[in-house]
């Protein structure tokens, strides 16, 4: 008969390996839900941070559109400091605040999904000191907080650096300091809004494509208006000023190549390429709109036609504003060789002799031809064709930009300026590319498609030419600067 021996040894041995197997496969689970819970935790978090920001970013929006469209609807004004938490209390308002005041708004949302709950968003606007522009208008800053709860335990994540930077409020609001029943998450941008002017002349370059600059000229302004910014009313470097203001409504291919910009520069589209030596400020966005030039429109005998081709005449006489003298030319207008062009005062003592000169084709001035303008005469030259003007060659006998006018007619055509001395007129020429070259400059103001500026020639843009700075008209606000404030004031750390 076979006998069957027992080991009770090896009975127990097994028993503590499944015991001890059980044991971490539990503190495996364990750690796995807990690493879980953690991950979701901060999943939750940082969806909720997500959340605040947009309702941050919907603040400032709400805030550019109460002041681009002067549109009030449910802003209130409180006169005194603006707070770091939810404002209340206030009257209704329908205008922006002046100093010593702010306006705000607030809104309450739900919100589903991962970062799912409520949300609250506010924005404040006030003047914060801010100065008014060279033409009057304000500047404002604007604080906008968006709140949004972040569901979970109140408990800090499992990664110290996202800690650190989402800085999401468990117990106590870092703002106010107040006990919280539900953690949540909350972000505050502060931006700058700089107006921009809907006056053609408010700046002193007003592009819908590309600036590119090159040489050594620089771009500055100054007001022949002023005895404290012109010596004679003419452009003096030792009392320029710095409100050589450019917008551009499509920035690409924009190179400023470091060159001294003194002014601010407003832009829509790619960054601009190396601005370190602008001394203004560069803001986005920059929407306005440029209007469109046209022909003039006469009727038959009220002007006096002539066939192009070369100098069809030497000499014309300017009327009055009231009943200015009217001339057509029929093709293009070349003053060239050492040909004289001459516009005369129809009455040399007034100071409103006006001549305005409408040439179809292309007006050029070439080899030593002149054009000859007499005193107290303004001159408006409306050409449908390429512009093109040796610096030296049309000297500006009153020496305001105001006296010599020139508006482009049509698209993909051409402006070029040369010469060794400046050439002083306004340039109203949206579908037109520029180029500014030589040892002179342009004095003025200039509308254009694109601006090149090469060699040593400048930009002196004369501020009287926007009726001496008194323009308060605004066509919209754009963003001077713009960033996340993340002070925690409860804890007394400011940014």
């Amino acid at each position: 008969m076979m006998t069957t021996t027992r080991y009770p040894k090896e009975g127990g041995s097994v028993l503590l390996t499944a015991i001890l197997t059980l044991t971490i496969l539990s503190m495996i689970c364990g750690l796995s839900l807990y690493v879980t819970s953690q991950n979701a935790n901060a999943t939750s978090q940082t969806a909720s941070w997500q959340v605040a920001l947009s309702g941050a970013e919907s603040g400032v929006e709400h805030s550019y559109y109460a002041l681009n469209k002067s549109n009030w609807t449910g802003w209130h004004t409180v006169t005194g400091s603006v707070p770091t938490t939810q404002p209340t209390g206030g009257s209704t308002t329908t205008a922006a605040p002046t100093s010593g005041q702010y306006v705000y708004f607030t809104r309450t949302l739900q919100v589903s999904g991962e970062g799912g709950g409520t949300i609250k968003f506010w924005a404040t606007i006030d003047t914060a000191g801010l100065p008014l522009d060279h033409n009057g208008n304000q500047w404002y800053r604007i604080r906008a907080t968006g709140v949004a709860t972040a569901p979970g335990p109140p408990r800090v994540s499992n990664q110290k650096r996202d800690n650190d930077l989402r800085k999401i409020s468990l117990r106590t609001d870092r703002m106010s300091g107040l006990a919280l029943s539900t953690p949540q998450a909350a972000r505050m941008i502060e931006v700058i809004a700089k107006p921009n002017n809907t006056n053609l002349w408010s700046r002193a370059i007003t592009l819908s494509s590309y600036l590119q600059l090159n040489g050594t000229g620089v771009i500055d302004s100054f007001d022949s208006s002023s005895s404290l910014y012109s010596t004679g009313h003419l452009y003096d470097s030792s009392k320029h000023t710095t409100n050589a203001d450019i917008g551009i409504v499509n920035s690409t291919g924009s190179d400023l190549k470091n060159r001294y910009v003194y002014g601010d520069i407003t832009y829509s589209g790619p960054a601009l390429q190396r601005t370190s030596n602008v001394q203004g400020s560069i803001s986005t966005p920059f929407s306005t709109s440029i209007p469109a030039t046209a022909d003039p429109v006469w009727n038959a005998g009220t002007y006096t036609s002539y066939s192009g081709g070369g100098l069809p005449v030497t000499t014309v006489t300017a009327g009055t504003s009231a009943q200015p003298t009217l001339i057509k030319v029929n093709g293009d207008f070349d003053v060239g060789g050492s040909q004289v062009f001459t516009i005369a005062a129809g009455n040399p003592a007034a100071t409103d002799n006006t001549i305005i000169i409408w040439v179809t084709g292309s007006f050029s001035m070439s080899g030593s031809g002149k054009i000859v303008q007499a005193p107290n005469t303004k001159v408006t030259w409306y050409v449908d064709k390429d512009i093109t003007v040796g610096g030296d060659a049309y000297p500006n006998a009153d020496g305001y930009a105001s006296s010599v006018n020139f508006v482009g007619v049509g698209t993909n055509n051409t402006v070029t300026l040369t010469g060794n001395s400046n050439f002083l007129a306004t340039i109203d020429a949206p579908g037109y590319d520029v180029t500014l070259n030589g040892n002179g400059s342009y004095v003025g103001a200039l509308i254009a498609k694109s601006l090149y500026i090469g060699g040593s020639a400048g930009f002196h843009y004369d501020e009287a030419l926007a009726s001496n700075g008194n323009n308060n008209s605004i066509d919209n606000y754009s963003y001077a600067s713009w960033f996340e404030n993340n002070s925690e004031l409860a804890r007394g750390v400011t940014y």
